[in-house]
């Protein structure tokens, strides 16, 4: 796996500072569907390991 820097970025920046990151309704590439998408840090034995994102689809 090739390491990305995506710092800069607040859907990394706000998770690595503990906050959970939500983003406002954006178009789906993917499916051209709204979404919004939530983003939380992630810690392993109380260190920050990453950050896990979701997409929820605002599908009527």
């Amino acid at each position: 796996m090739k390491d990305v820097c995506y710092v800069g970025l607040p859907y990394f920046d706000e998770p690595r500072e503990g906050r959970i990151y939500q983003s406002g309704k954006a178009i789906s590439a993917a499916t051209s569907n709204y979404v919004i998408v939530l983003c939380a840090p992630f810690y392993l034995n109380g260190q920050f390991n990453g950050v896990v994102m979701i997409s929820i689809s605002l599908e009527e």
